[in-house]
């Protein structure tokens, strides 16, 4: 009996060792706390620990990169018929109020910072995009073999179980995630801030990719930022890291990875923005 009692204690043992160990919710990539929030400190951002590019816990290989301000990242609307690409002239977050609506896009683009002028701390950079559903497109580029979509903060209960998205990558098909992983149960900061990596792909052949993001369902969709294995494209000189557009439509670059969708259980206010760098 000890005999068995021993060997079920060594298995146990091996199991507890080999599982992954997941990254604690609601801290930067030091293990410190984010917030607390805006309102609880007076708007007093010397008190607040902001998730940033700086302190961003990407996965290991890839770079994190925010959705606005990024010159690899389009975003486009239907009206009626025709696809058209919303224009915006703010160069940071901190000429954008709360909830206001991003370019002239029929307000199917809008940014959500704090109440007020403030940036959230939960956000990647301090603000997320968010996007009507079955209307608004983020068309993202780069060159390189995987890419993470990235929601930093989720909805609240009521608002996540109407929200969906739809992925096609290199021109195929659109794929339904799994909306599961969107909903909350809480409307708690730990419940919410999980850095939800709700669309994957990766053993991309290495060159140019295109990647676009629809909303599904009835509510908006939001998303912070993305990661990428990104590589540089032959004959640049350019060693910083980021790609910009690739250099031809028809590059041909057009292979399709292996697809994961995310399976996730349950300041001032002014901050850097990773811009990509140019390839000449």
């Amino acid at each position: 009996m000890k005999k068995v009692i021993a060997l079920l204690l060594t298995v146990i043992m091996m199991v507890v060792c080999v599982l992954p160990v997941a990254a604690a919710p609601n801290t930067d990539k030091t293990g410190a706390e984010l917030g607390p929030n805006p309102d609880s400190v007076n708007l007093d951002a010397s008190k607040i620990n902001f998730l940033t590019s700086e302190n961003f816990a990407n996965t290991e290989g890839y770079t994190d990169y925010s959705i606005f301000k990024n010159e690899n990242v389009r975003f486009l609307y239907l009206d009626g018929d025709e696809e058209k690409e919303c224009k915006y002239n703010f160069e940071n977050f901190d000429q954008i109020g709360h909830a206001q609506m991003l370019g002239d896009c029929k307000s199917v683009f809008q940014i959500f910072r704090w109440s007020g002028t403030f940036n959230n701390p939960w956000y990647y950079n301090g603000a997320v995009v968010s996007m009507l559903p079955n209307t608004g497109i983020i068309e993202i580029k780069f060159h390189g073999t995987a890419i993470n979509l990235i929601n930093c903060y989720r909805s609240n209960p009521t608002v996540s179980i109407n929200i969906g998205a739809k992925v096609s990558l290199d021109g195929g098909e659109y794929v339904e995630v799994d909306k599961a992983q969107f909903i909350t149960l809480e409307n708690t900061f730990e419940e919410r801030s999980t850095f939800l990596r709700f669309y994957k792909v990766e053993n991309l052949e290495d060159g140019w990719h295109t990647v676009r993001l629809i909303g599904t369902g009835t509510e908006r969709f939001n998303i912070d930022a993305y990661e990428i294995k990104e590589t540089t494209p032959a004959g640049s000189d350019n060693t910083q890291g980021g790609s910009t557009v690739e250099p031809s439509p028809d590059n041909g670059d057009l292979f399709i990875g292996l697809v994961t969708v995310a399976l996730v259980a349950g300041t001032t206010t002014a901050v850097v923005i990773k811009k990509r760098k140019s390839y000449n």
